[in-house]
């Protein structure tokens, strides 16, 4: 007679069960992402091979440790990757199973599922229960799961769960229901018995708080009541598919008492008596709703990772004609008097180019593809020069109050950060009153870092400094609250807003290490409260200031490899006073330098350019002359920023499209800190 695990044992192998199923779901969605970047390389036999050499070594390291074998493989079967756990569970060495067929380690019998699963593997993925064979003739119970890899590629990736210890598990329920029933009292999964007729013959404790009834509410009802109405159809052919012996997890969404939807995952199996005839169905039940939600936040990051990625590719072009649109307007303005219809026509095609650049940097900001120099900033001049331009610039009816601490606040920031986090604020603010007016009042105060609710439990304890942007709006309802930061999303009307704004806010708080809540009551106004950590130490803050555009006679060489850039340089900077040289071609730039090093007293050139980038020439520059002020421009790129270009011995750096008074200062400074 054979010995009778205890409830203990059975229970941990439950527990460890669903821990390698929830792993291994997990994993082969991390390779479906990532293995795409895995490096392809020729394999025995010309088969093409894939390694994760090339791919991210977190997601390396955690494919080849992982408790469940995981497999690339044709969709024909070639085995293109395995892991040393799937080499483990055939027992063969890794090196002999690239380039043979998946087809080879299972039961003939199950050979034809196996290729139909595999040609019908579509974005959902696809499972099953397959019987692994070892060259030794041991069988081994699978599930396996199959999802295309992403990336064009007509590859699948696989997970392989070993489900011998479920299999000992369903037998020993199956073979003593009442020996085992403090195991299923017990078990961290809902679990239920329900007879032919569909009606619920047991249910564990972990099942009736799931669904937040007692056991006795649940016993003698059809279980089929319990699931959503359009679901119940699908869950009664998903039972009927379990009793006649199909093999498969599923999910379904269930009702609690309270009327909250959870979403679970089942994997039921027919009961049978002694002389093998079903009797009834037996179904564990794992509540997913959470895992799910994580899944969907992270789909939602890798769609924000895809925005960022493609902001980044068409930035550079874009801000390229943005730069000649924005500053040959203005210089044709400065030209036109102040009076004429065309110049006012013209300051609408400037307002539009400004537009057109803040929306290139709100969704690269919010992508976090911007790099901002902080310093230790004094808050105050900043929302009182910033409260300046929105009375200028809001409409009359919105009356604007302004309540400034007096001792001084100072945080690590950059102005453009704040400042762009405070227009954001007010100008939801002033939307939210536009139909009836109000008012808007903008407060600066310190405050003790507490946990709270909401996204305040974030806050760590510590001194912050509190702006808050406060409305006598229309509120924001409960069901929009909850969507007010994702990217893109708006309740205004089309052509009134990109949805970007409080997205932008929310990044850029993050990136300070900061927190943002939010208070509003529909009909009465909404209140944003930004804290932002505060420097306790004795820093010494750069003031903000407004400076006219300054000039000089200082002779500066300008590299753009857009004529039309380098036309703009040379004509604006030459009515500022300056010499100027303006070229297209870096090599020809760095060629007519080093013919005389001294005739030019700045540098001023683009990053991405044919041939040589521009912190490449900038590093040829200064090794014939060490002293050189160099700035570099960028309409975007990933390789360089403010503080890669400093640690390069460059002076100033900019990004493109910049104004006439931007260009003119970065120039001034960068000349003025050689003395």
């Amino acid at each position: 007679m054979k010995p009778v695990k205890t409830c203990e044992a059975l229970e941990a192998e439950i527990t460890q069960l669903r821990t390698r199923l929830e792993d291994a779901e997990d994993a082969l969605r991390a390779i479906s992402v990532h293995e795409v970047d895995a490096l392809v390389i020729d394999g025995p036999e010309g088969h093409r091979v894939f390694t994760l050499d090339g791919a991210e070594q977190p997601y390396r390291a955690f494919v080849e440790t992982m408790n469940e074998g995981a497999i690339t493989m044709t969709r024909d079967g070639v085995v293109l990757y395995a892991n040393r756990r799937f080499a483990d569970m055939v027992n063969m060495p890794l090196n002999t199973i690239i380039g043979t067929s998946l087809h080879d380690f299972i039961l003939p019998v199950e050979s034809e599922p196996l290729h139909l699963m595999a040609e019908r593997c579509g974005l959902g993925g696809s499972r099953g229960e397959f019987t692994l064979k070892t060259p030794d003739n041991k069988e081994i119970a699978t599930y396996l799961s199959m999802m295309p890899l992403e990336g064009g590629t007509s590859a699948l990736c696989l997970t392989v769960t070993d489900l011998t210890g479920q299999k000992r598990v369903e037998q020993a329920l199956r073979d003593s229901e009442m020996r085992h029933r403090r195991l299923v009292e017990t078990a961290e999964e809902g679990i239920w018995a329900v007879g032919l007729d569909s009606i619920i013959t047991f249910v564990n404790r972990k099942m009736a708080q799931m669904l937040g009834y007692t056991a006795d509410e649940l016993m003698g009802q059809d279980y089929t009541r319990f699931f959503i109405e359009e679901d119940t159809l699908g869950e009664r052919r998903n039972m009927e598919e379990r009793l006649s012996g199909i093999r498969d997890q599923y999910y379904a969404r269930l009702r609690k008492k309270d009327g909250k939807v959870i979403l679970c995952r089942v994997s039921a199996c027919p009961m049978t008596d002694d002389q093998g005839h079903t009797y009834g169905a037996f179904a564990m039940l794992t509540d997913v709703t959470e895992h799910r939600r994580l899944e969907e936040q992270l789909r939602q990051a890798q769609k924000m990772e895809a925005v960022g990625t493609l902001a980044g590719g068409i930035a550079h072009d874009f801000n390229n004609v943005l730069a000649a649109i924005i500053g040959f307007t203005e210089m044709v303005i400065e030209d036109m008097p102040l009076d004429s219809p065309e110049r006012q026509r013209l300051e609408l095609v400037l307002k539009s180019g400004f537009r057109g650049r803040e929306l290139v940097k709100q969704i690269l900001t919010f992508c976090r593809k911007t790099n901002y120099e902080r310093q230790p900033l004094l808050l105050a001049p900043l929302v009182k020069e910033t409260v300046k331009m929105l009375r200028a610039s809001l409409p009359a009816t919105v009356r604007i109050t302004a309540k400034v601490a007096p001792q001084p606040l100072v945080v690590l920031a950059n102005p453009t950060e704040v400042q762009e986090v405070l227009m954001n604020l007010c100008t939801n603010a002033a939307h939210a009153m536009r139909l009836k007016g109000g008012r808007l009042v903008i407060s600066l105060t310190r405050t003790e870092g507490v946990p709270g609710k909401g996204m305040a439990r974030r806050i760590l304890p510590g001194q912050y400094v509190r702006l808050t942007v406060q409305d006598t709006g229309t509120g924001i309802d409960a069901g929009v609250m909850e969507r007010i930061f994702e990217p893109f999303f708006t309740t205004k009307a089309l052509g009134e807003g990109t949805g970007m704004g409080l997205a932008v806010v929310y990044g850029i708080i993050q990136n300070l290490n900061g927190e943002i809540t939010v208070e509003s009551v529909p009909g009465a106004g909404s209140s944003f409260h930004v804290y932002i950590p505060r420097l306790m130490e004795n820093h010494t803050p750069i003031p903000v200031t407004m400076d006219e555009t300054p000039g000089g006679t200082e002779h500066i060489l300008f590299i753009d490899d857009e004529e039309v850039l380098a036309r703009w340089g040379k004509e604006v900077l030459e009515r500022l006073g300056y010499q100027v040289t303006a070229m297209t071609d870096g090599m020809e730039a760095l060629e007519s330098f080093s013919s005389d090093p001294a005739r030019f007293d700045l540098v001023f050139t683009d990053h991405t350019m044919p041939e040589v980038t521009g912190l490449d020439l900038a590093g040829d520059f200064l090794k014939i002359r060490p002293d050189l002020p160099v700035i570099l421009c960028t309409g975007y790129s990933h390789e360089v920023s403010a503080e890669t270009a400093r640690l390069s011995g460059i002076r100033g750096f900019i990004m493109k499209p910049m104004a006439k008074h931007e260009l003119a200062k970065v120039i001034r400074l960068t000349l003025d800190e050689r003395s």
